[in-house]
């Protein structure tokens, strides 16, 4: 289960501070393409354009809103579609005598759409949510395999900067992968941080896809966003059989369940998970760790009773034993990378170097 310390991710980034209600940010939508045909030039501009702001508007009240609520979504036309307009600027044109093309941008009104939905009852949020790195990773057993088979290439089209969750989309290039252990897939404590940094993120999960034997396709969301850890699982029946439409939905899936569990928390109650499901843990039995304890000049580490109470009492951990000021033996029963972040909030790393365990103060 070494690949399980991506659960660590972001947890050593500090918590950053919320966007102020109203972040103008999440009612802004660019690179609209507005594009239709009619009788005349006037008339294919005039149809282009409606049509362009209704699926922006559209888009900003499902960015808004709980997926249960979709639904229930307001769909104004003609004046009432204008009165939540604020202004739109055109990117690119092109006017033809029956045909029109142009690339926008459009604000909106903040208290107009707020005012639409708070009409209908629809509890919304519009608080965006600190940047989010997703790391989407084929996984082959307990190893990562360096695919381009389209699993990457599905998240392209969720990378943003604005929306009710802003999303940095792991690329895997040369440089990304030499923060990876070549031998297990695993990055350090400190790399994970680095990597976060290097995306603008400040929190950050990983999205493994395993393909089973029999067609089906799995997807487990491990690590933390602003709404706290996760360790989550949604197998998808018989997905591929067609690749790239498949990988789409999948990585779609992941991307709503990340904005309901944001919208949730922002706008009150109980987290939503959706259809995904909690990781069945334990899956290999109890298991012992032995680590060496890294030099600690600083005086950063507790003392060895202190440590050995600390670990202890972390749920699943069954045993701990200290060897002297080098080495602790960890029995426990569970998730690996539970494990590693459960220390990281106590400030302690556990990475894995080669053959051997390390445990350090950060």
């Amino acid at each position: 289960m070494l690949i399980r310390v991506f659960a660590l991710f972001a947890i050593i980034v500090a918590a950053p501070a919320l966007a102020e209600p109203g972040d103008e940010s999440v009612f802004v939508v660019k690179g609209v393409v507005a594009e239709a045909s009619a009788e005349d030039g006037v008339t294919a501009k005039d149809k282009a354009l409606t049509e362009a702001r209704q699926r922006a508007l559209s888009g900003i009240l499902r960015d808004m809103t709980r997926q249960r609520d979709y639904g229930r979504l307001p769909q104004p036309k003609g004046d009432a579609l204008s009165a939540v307009v604020r202004d739109f600027t055109v990117q690119a044109e092109r006017a033809m005598p029956t045909y029109y093309r142009a690339v926008i941008d459009i604000g909106f009104d903040r208290r107009a759409v707020i005012g639409l939905l708070d009409r209908v009852g629809i509890p919304h949020a519009e608080t965006q949510a600190p940047r989010l790195l997703v790391m989407p990773l084929e996984e082959e057993g307990h190893a990562i395999v360096w695919t381009d088979d389209g699993w990457r290439a599905a998240w392209g089209a969720h990378e943003r900067s604005g929306g009710i969750v802003p999303l940095s989309v792991f690329k895997a290039t040369t440089e990304d992968r030499s923060y990876f252990d070549s031998a297990y897939g695993v990055p350090s404590g400190t790399a994970l941080s680095l990597l976060a940094l290097k995306y603008d993120a400040e929190f950050a999960v990983a999205v493994y896809l395993h393909s089973g034997k029999s067609g089906d396709m799995t997807v487990r969301v491990a690590g933390r966003d602003a709404v706290g850890p996760l360790d989550l699982t949604q197998t998808f029946g018989g997905l591929r059989g067609t690749v790239s439409p498949d990988y789409a939905d999948a990585a779609a899936a992941v991307v709503a369940l990340l904005e309901d569990r944001w919208k949730s928390a922002v706008i009150g109650g109980a987290v939503s998970n959706g259809p995904f499901l909690a990781t069945r843990e334990g899956r290999g039995g109890a298991e012992t760790l032995e680590a060496s304890l890294v030099p600690d000049a600083a005086g950063l580490l507790p003392d060895a009773k202190a440590l050995d109470r600390e670990i202890a009492a972390i749920p699943g951990v069954t045993d701990v034993r200290m060897d002297g000021a080098k080495r602790i033996r960890i029995a426990y029963d569970g998730d690996l990378g539970l494990l590693q972040m459960a220390l990281a909030v106590r400030r302690l790393s556990l990475v894995r170097a080669g053959e051997k365990w390390w445990l350090s103060p950060y």
